[in-house]
């Protein structure tokens, strides 16, 4: 008979509560195995998945231990007997099956059965049945809520008049309209066009230089010459930056917060940097949200890759703040509320906000969706709080996270340098105000480095 690890309580720890060890085990679960089961492994190892691949499940702390025809899966502190250790190793058996999974993910499994499994769940979370609004189902029968559809271009008099399908639903609607389709346009004209569509600013005189002589000393002629000009402009740092500007904007970014106090967000360029190199990067539009939403969350194979998604996160914490807000609670119900409305208006292009307080008038959302989500993002800690009284911050437990090729090795001992930086600056600092502030920023350095 196995005994599984025993966490103990460290001192300190508050009597009744979890100690720091179980919220640390809780964190990397959260963190680093529960993302990686439901993206790799829940589709065929998952109550959804009937019946689940080798009679394995991997969607309840029970079915994982337990296992399926093969035997337990994990086996809490010894990785060795672990069959989806050996799995993600590639060892006899080959889990998932498509592609090998980063060696980090293989690590942290490694290390969280190591540590005794720390494991949660409880059961198959059952979908909840909200009870909807008056007129939902209109709504939802209406044509903006349904997926899109592939549509047969449709047919026209004069279909030579196309040179590709969507010129065909054009030309329909000028028929129906019994109106003529206009003469194509100069090369110059198409040029200035392509300069405003791809970059925001009209060609130079050598632009249109170039286009001649390439028009002219080339087979293919001006059609072929402009196709070079397009790729030319889809090439240049320049594309990401007009149209990485659109996203910027629904993702209200800005260098300082511009509310009741205009703190300066010094590293907000990080983002905005992001967005363009994502752009010009032609980055997958389903990638480019996910790593916006949980890119700290998700496995990197290189220090670069980590940092972009860490990056990326920064679409959760830039907005205005109210940061005169003397109630935390308020301060933090606030933040996820806006939260909550920037994501519906960049990723569905709705409010959700309006659900806060009631069903949504027009669009099928409850006021119960908005607060299971509202839990989502609850559950991220943000790293500010209020510049209220004292008595009203709202601050951190979480250790920041390094960036950079030796981000990692040079953490602590940067963290170590703060907080001499700390105590020196708290010896001289006599005014009450200040004191309270340095004393507080110790505070979070200790706590960073006891969690390293």
């Amino acid at each position: 008979m196995r005994s599984e690890p025993a966490v103990a309580a460290e001192p300190g720890d508050p009597p009744g509560q979890p100690s720091r060890q179980t919220l640390r085990d809780q964190e990397h679960f959260e963190q680093k195995i529960r993302p990686v089961l439901i993206e790799h492994c829940y589709r065929c190892h998952s109550g959804t998945s009937q019946p689940p691949k080798g009679g394995l499940r991997l969607d309840t702390a029970a079915a994982l231990r337990t296992g399926g025809d093969s035997g337990p899966a994990v086996v809490p502190g010894q990785p060795a007997e672990s069959l989806l250790l050996d799995a993600l190793k590639f060892d006899g058996l080959q889990m998932p099956p498509d592609r090998r999974l980063p060696a980090q993910v293989v690590a942290d499994f490694t290390r969280w059965i190591e540590r005794g499994a720390f494991d949660p769940r409880t059961g198959v979370r059952q979908p909840v049945v909200a009870e909807k609004p008056n007129g939902s189902a209109a709504a939802e029968s209406h044509w903006a809520w349904q997926p899109l559809a592939k549509v047969a271009p449709p047919s026209i008099e004069q279909p030579e008049r196309a040179s590709r399908p969507l010129d065909r639903f054009l030309l329909a609607r000028l028929e129906a309209a019994q109106l003529e389709q206009a003469p194509p346009a100069a090369p110059h004209v198409l040029l200035r066009r392509l300069y405003f569509d791809l970059h925001g600013l009209p060609p130079a005189a050598a632009d249109y230089e170039r286009l001649e002589q390439s028009a002219a000393g080339r087979s293919g002629g001006t059609g072929e010459a402009l196709e070079r000009e397009i790729d030319r402009l889809l090439a240049s740092p320049r594309f990401g930056e007009r149209w990485g500007r659109h996203w910027l904007d629904l993702a209200r970014f800005a260098e300082s917060n511009g509310g009741d106090r205009n703190v300066i967000w010094p590293h907000a360029w990080r983002y905005r940097e992001y967005v363009v190199e994502s752009h010009n990067a032609d980055r997958p539009w389903i990638r480019f949200l996910q790593e916006q939403l949980a890119g700290d969350l998700l496995p990197y194979d290189s220090w670069q890759q980590r940092d972009r998604q860490r990056v990326a996160t920064g679409f959760l914490t830039l907005g205005p703040k109210l940061f005169m807000e003397p109630v935390a609670e308020q301060f933090l119900l606030d933040v996820i509320d806006e939260q909550i409305e920037v994501a519906g208006r960049a990723m569905l292009g709705l409010t959700l906000s309006c659900a806060r307080c009631h069903d949504h008038k027009f669009d099928p959302i409850t006021t119960r969706d908005y607060y299971a989500l509202a839990g989502v993002f609850g559950s991220t800690q943000l790293l500010y709080g209020t510049a209220a009284p004292a008595g009203n911050q709202y601050g951190h437990d979480r250790p920041l996270q390094p960036v950079g090729e030796r981000g990692e090795e040079l953490h602590g001992p940067a963290l170590a340098w703060q907080l001499q930086v700390a105590e020196q600056t708290a010896k001289r600092n006599k005014a009450r105000s200040d004191r309270y502030r340095v004393v507080r920023k110790k505070a979070a350095l200790e706590n960073e480095l006891a969690q390293l």
